[in-house]
């Protein structure tokens, strides 16, 4: 998964099917620009420094990764199809509004077409990904689940 997004302060969310899920990063991106098409991105050798925080049940209804920094979520959809592809980024982005916002279905979905943005990341291999740009603006305050403390 190449997200341009994941930088330093970033914070991104998995979800975990199996108990004892393991995780490792591969290349790392020094820099990338959205729909990387042909696997030229400028791979650089980094140490990340990653913190782990498991919120037990907190990714039940997430199919995707969900991210976030100082201003935007992002919702991703993944497949070896395009189209296949922002379809999950749409229906993953409605069940985000759903949950965080307490949008309706439908409110959700009007709202996905008005003010979120919905970009290529990465298009050069079978690991096809969109994502949504859910700018924070949009809530009068964070929801509680994505609040920093």
């Amino acid at each position: 998964m190449d997200f341009r997004l994941l930088s330093a302060g970033a914070t991104l969310y998995l979800p975990v099917y199996n108990n004892g899920a393991l995780f490792f990063t591969g290349d790392s991106h020094s820099v990338q620009g959205d729909g990387e098409v042909d696997g030229n991105a400028i791979e650089a050798s980094m140490t990340p420094t990653l913190q782990f925080i498991v919120h037990k049940g907190g990714g039940k209804d997430m199919h995707f990764p969900w991210a976030e920094d100082a201003t935007n979520y992002y919702v991703l959809g993944m497949d070896r199809d395009l189209n296949l592809a922002m379809r999950s980024a749409v229906e993953e982005t409605i069940g985000f509004l759903e949950k965080t916002a307490g949008l309706s279905s439908s409110d959700a979905y009007s709202l996905c077409s008005i003010g979120v943005n919905f970009v290529i990341a990465e298009a050069v291999d079978l690991n096809l990904v969109v994502y949504g740009t859910i700018p924070k603006k949009l809530f009068k305050t964070p929801p509680t689940y994505w609040t920093k403390g």
